[in-house]
C-alpha cells in the first residue's frame, strides 16, 4: 500500500470528516509546511532573506490557506507546488 492509499484510508475510511484542528495549532502545521519546502529551495529562501521578507511571506502565504479553507492535503500540494515551480522569485513578489 503506497502513502497515499494509507492517507486516504486514514482520512476517510470510517465515513467521518477528519478531525479538525484548533486553528493555532493549524496555522503552526502550515507554517512548518512552508518553513519546510522553503529550506528545499534556496534560491527563493535567500531572496525572501535578503529581503527580509521571509517572516511576511510565510505569514501571508499562511493567511492565504487559512482565507481559502483548503484541506490538510490541498494546503501541502499547494505550497509544494508553488514553492518548487520554474518561478519561486514571482510568487514571491505577487503575495
Amino acid at each position: 500500500m503506497g502513502w497515499i492509499d494509507e492517507l486516504i484510508e486514514a482520512e476517510f475510511a470510517s465515513g467521518k470528516d477528519p478531525p479538525k484542528d484548533p486553528p493555532e495549532e493549524r496555522k503552526s502545521k502550515i507554517k512548518k509546511l512552508i518553513r519546510e519546502e522553503l529550506n528545499k529551495n534556496p534560491v527563493l529562501s535567500n531572496v525572501l532573506r535578503e529581503n527580509k521578507a521571509e517572516g511576511k511571506f510565510i505569514k501571508e502565504y499562511t493567511d492565504k490557506i487559512i482565507r481559502h479553507g483548503w484541506s490538510d492535503r490541498t494546503a501541502r500540494e499547494n505550497i509544494y507546488y508553488n514553492i518548487n515551480s520554474e518561478c519561486p522569485i514571482d510568487l514571491a513578489f505577487t503575495w
